[in-house]
C-alpha cells in the first residue's frame, strides 16, 4: 500500500520522475473528469498533459470533444482552438494548425498569443518571411533576425546570383537586432567570398 492507505501506482520500468508525475496527473484527471464531466478546464489540462507525453492524437481527441459542445462560452471555444492547434503544429499538421489557430483568434484568443505560435508554426515549416512578420508582430527582435539571417542563406544557397538581395536581407536583419551574431558572419563570409 501507499501513502493514505491508497494501493501504489505502478509505472514501465526506466520511468523518470518527471513522467511518473505526469502519468499521476493524467490518471487523476481522467478520475476527476468522470466526477465532474462538465468542467472543461480539466479537460483542456488532460489534454495538455497527453500533448507533453507526445500523444498527441488523445490531445486532439479531447479537444474535438470538447469543440462539439453548444454551450461554451466564446473565449472557452477560443482557447480550445488555441490548444487544438498546438496539437496539431505539434504533429506536424500545419494546415489543421494554422486553421485552428485562425478560429481562435476569431473567437477572440489575444494576437499577440496568436502571433507567437504562428510564427513557430512557420519557422517549423521554413517559411521564413512570414515567421519574421509574427516575430515582428511579438516584438521578439532577435528572433526576427535569426529568421532573417535563415532567408537570406537560403536565396544564396538556392541561386548565387541572390548574393545582393540576401545581402539586403542581412542588412536589414542588423537593423532589426544589431547583436546579431549570425548577421554580421552572414555578411563577413559573403564580403570574403567576394574577394
Amino acid at each position: 500500500l501507499g501513502y493514505g492507505g491508497k494501493k501504489s501506482d505502478t509505472y514501465p520500468a526506466g520511468t523518470t520522475p518527471g513522467e511518473k508525475d505526469t502519468i499521476t496527473a493524467i490518471r487523476e484527471l481522467s478520475q476527476a473528469i468522470m466526477a465532474n464531466p462538465d468542467t472543461v478546464e480539466i479537460y483542456l489540462a488532460l489534454g495538455n498533459l497527453y500533448r507533453s507525453r507526445g500523444d498527441v492524437e488523445r490531445a486532439v481527441q479531447i479537444r474535438q470533444s470538447l469543440l462539439v459542445r453548444p454551450e461554451l462560452p466564446q473565449h472557452l471555444l477560443g482557447r480550445i482552438n488555441f490548444e487544438l492547434g498546438q496539437d496539431y503544429r505539434r504533429a506536424g499538421l500545419m494546415d489543421r494548425a494554422l486553421t485552428a489557430y485562425t478560429e481562435a483568434e476569431r473567437l477572440g484568443v489575444p494576437a499577440k498569443e496568436i502571433s507567437a505560435e504562428l510564427a513557430a508554426l512557420y519557422a517549423s515549416g521554413g517559411n521564413w518571411e512570414k515567421a519574421c512578420e509574427h516575430y515582428y508582430a511579438i516584438g521578439n527582435e532577435a528572433a526576427e533576425a535569426h529568421f532573417m539571417v535563415r532567408q537570406g542563406a537560403e536565396m544564396i544557397q538556392n541561386d548565387r546570383q541572390n548574393v545582393k538581395k540576401a545581402m539586403r536581407v542581412f542588412n536589414k536583419a542588423l537593423k532589426v537586432y544589431p547583436a546579431s551574431v549570425e548577421a554580421w558572419a552572414a555578411m563577413i563570409t559573403q564580403y570574403a567570398l567576394a574577394d
